[in-house]
């Protein structure tokens, strides 16, 4: 039997159903600036490589799936940036302190600088954890009825 989670409510070892996928949590990040948090988790490999799942719930429930791009090198230095042939433009920049449950090269707390970038319907997201270099995904808003969370079991999961 199942035990739903809410979509706030996600840590390592929840299983995350995201398009009709399953997998589990391996690591969650806890970011806060300004007394805004929001949060974001590491979904297990399952052979489409690892994603993160961002949750914020600002002014309502906004989830967003990113894909990390190894690939790119980069730093985010200004009001726009191209990358894959798009112009970027840079709507937030910021620092926030973290912490980390669960398996991660983060190391268990410290802080972070991002900036993120939209095109269209798209994100774009730099991302850097104490003095590691900066990591890039792209990101694409998920709509919160696409996506359910439950521990204990794989039957019928719920929001």
């Amino acid at each position: 039997m199942s035990t739903a989670v809410r979509l706030t409510e996600l840590a390592p070892d929840v299983i995350v159903q995201v398009d009709q996928r399953r997998t589990p949590i391996v690591a969650s990040v806890w970011l806060e600036q300004d007394d805004v948090v929001w949060s974001e988790h590491l979904l297990a490999d399952t052979g489409l490589g690892s994603q993160w799942l961002s949750v914020e719930d600002e002014d309502g429930l906004s989830l967003t799936l990113w894909t990390p791009r190894p690939d790119l090198i980069a730093e985010p230095d200004g009001r726009w940036v191209r990358v894959d042939g798009r112009r970027w433009t840079r709507y937030e920049r910021g620092e926030a302190n973290y912490m980390v449950e669960g398996r991660s090269p983060y190391g268990p707390a410290g802080r972070c600088s991002y900036a993120d970038y939209r095109h269209d319907g798209e994100r774009l997201s730099f991302e850097r954890f104490g003095s590691r270099p900066w990591e890039i995904s792209i990101g694409r808003p998920v709509p919160v009825s696409a996506v359910r969370a439950f521990k204990d079991g794989a039957d019928a999961p719920s929001a």
